[in-house]
């Protein structure tokens, strides 16, 4: 039996698996679901590096990832200009020259996503323009 290198024990877990709806324990090695089970079953996975957490009867659930994509708006972002990878707001305006230059039947400059994280220091304004 493979050990594991994350065990959770007395849980109430909701596994979405029809074959075993709800389980007491669960052992994860690197990341990935290893095992569900009862207590003991789990127990096997445990050595001496495995960290071992008492979930006092808490809830557990799978995850749920929203990767916010707004399936609308995608294609249109393939048509636009992308400024997520810039980091000052005197990039944002090369971009937006660049563009307007290499595009010059547009009337309109459609763009964004830029990263207000990237920009902390400098967020643009109307008066950036």
């Amino acid at each position: 039996m493979s050990k594991v290198t994350l065990v959770l024990l007395n849980a109430r877990i909701y596994t979405l698996n029809p074959k075993q709806p709800t389980s007491k324990a669960i052992a994860v090695k690197n990341g990935r679901i290893k095992a569900v089970g009862t207590n003991k079953e789990i127990r096997k996975y445990i050595n001496e590096k495995t960290k071992v957490i008492d979930a006092k009867n808490k809830t557990i659930v799978p995850g749920l990832v929203d990767c916010h994509v707004h399936m609308t708006s995608l294609g249109k972002h393939l048509q636009t200009l992308d400024l997520r990878n810039i980091e000052s707001v005197k990039e944002m305006q090369q971009k937006l020259t660049e563009y307007a230059k290499k595009n010059p039947q547009s009337r309109w400059i459609l763009g964004g996503r830029w990263s207000q994280d990237k920009l902390m220091l400098q967020l643009p304004t109307n008066q950036s323009f």
